[in-house]
Formats: C-alpha cells, structure tokens, sequence
C-alpha cells in the first residue's frame, strides 16, 4: 500500500477520504493548487484545480512514499 502524508492550507481543503485502494479524495473548500510530491521534494503531479471534490489515484505513480500539498489559487494581476 502506498503511504501518503498531507499538508493542506486552512480553509482550502478537507481530506475526505485517503488511500483507500490509492484513491484519495479531498473536498477543495475553494479553487487551489494541488501537487504531489515524491520522496525526493520534487513534484510528480501538478494541477489547478476548482473548488469541489477532488480524487486522484496513486497506483499511476512510480514509486510508493508521497506528500500531497494544497494551496490556495493566488492570483497575480
């Protein structure tokens, strides 16, 4: 089973439901940066993504440790 640790910025997401069959499920409370990081730091998956429920399944990805980071959609005008 792939483990997964995650930091999500307050007020943005609500983890709904992780690694059930590597499936993880975040409730996005607002529009936000989602990135999955390998164990090395670097991101292996990046997307934007609108306020809603958000599901990813890890069995895509390489290797079996991860770190999944959310972030607020900040936008520079």
């Amino acid at each position: 089973m792939k483990s997964i640790s995650f930091k999500l910025e307050q007020d943005v997401a609500l983890l709904e439901k992780a690694t059930k069959k590597n499936v993880v499920q975040l409730l996005l409370l607002q529009s936000g940066i989602v990135k999955i990081l390998g164990s090395n730091g670097f991101p292996v998956y990046s997307t934007q993504s609108k306020a809603g429920v958000f599901s990813f399944n890890l069995d895509i990805l390489p290797t079996d440790s991860y770190t999944l980071l959310v972030s607020a959609n900040h936008i520079m005008l």
